[in-house]
């Protein structure tokens, strides 16, 4: 059998000024970006970080 191991994480994403996003991941604030290119960038790296730091 093939053992998983599943982590959810909640994102939430608010718009803090025209064009500016404040990113939360699991409640604690990490970037605040201009685009959702940034936005899937700091998110990527976050949760690659967050994978890492759990072995």
């Amino acid at each position: 059998m093939h053992n998983e191991t599943v982590k959810k994480f909640n994102i939430v994403i608010k718009l803090k000024a025209d064009n500016v996003y404040d990113v939360y991941l699991d409640d604690e604030w990490i970037a605040s970006r201009g685009s959702c290119d940034n936005i899937l960038e700091v998110l990527k790296s976050e949760l690659k970080k967050s994978f890492l730091d759990e072995k």
